[in-house]
């Protein structure tokens, strides 16, 4: 038996679905396809909704740089132009996020808005308490996931197009 210097995170979670009498395996696969999609607005939303109630400062903002961290373009950093305050004070500089390392269930650091392009929206929390997956207090998303009414409102205010 191996030991592991590290723990392996369950990080895997995809709902538990019985295939129904009946069911084809083809019916049981759209179903656990739509399940999951359903399941993965609500944890969004969750997540979206707790980040805004803790964090002390929320800003939509425009990515200004991107690059790779390492060869393997696993780890990544962005700097990030505020463009419009949500909440807290306005931040008049640009913010850099940070992927700082690597686990079986994806990156640690700043949060998914380090795997944006040049010129993505994003959203950036800071000020939230920190943890072991985001250290320096900060969370982010990219803009195409938004799913608040705050966050969505957001983007209409300033006319962007998140898929863009």
């Amino acid at each position: 038996m191996a030991a592991w210097a590290t723990p392996v995170l369950a990080c895997d979670d995809s709902p538990y679905l019985p295939i129904l009498p009946g069911e084809t395996k083809a019916a049981f696969n759209e179903r656990f396809d739509r399940t999951w999609m359903d399941l993965r607005v609500v944890q969004r939303f969750q997540q979206q909704r707790r980040m805004l109630a803790n964090a002390g400062s929320v800003y939509l903002g425009k990515v200004i740089d991107q690059r790779d961290l390492q060869s393997n373009h696993l780890l990544h950093v962005v700097r990030v132009e505020p463009v419009y305050i949500i909440k807290g004070k306005p931040r008049k500089t640009v913010r850099t996020l940070t992927d700082t390392s690597l686990t079986s269930c994806g990156p640690k650091g700043d949060g998914g808005a380090t795997y944006a392009r040049l010129g993505d929206w994003v959203f950036v929390f800071e000020g939230l308490p920190r943890s072991d997956w985001r250290p320096r207090g900060y969370d982010s998303i990219l803009a195409r996931d938004a799913v608040t009414d705050e966050l969505i409102a957001a983007l209409w205010k300033v006319g962007a197009d998140p898929d863009s």
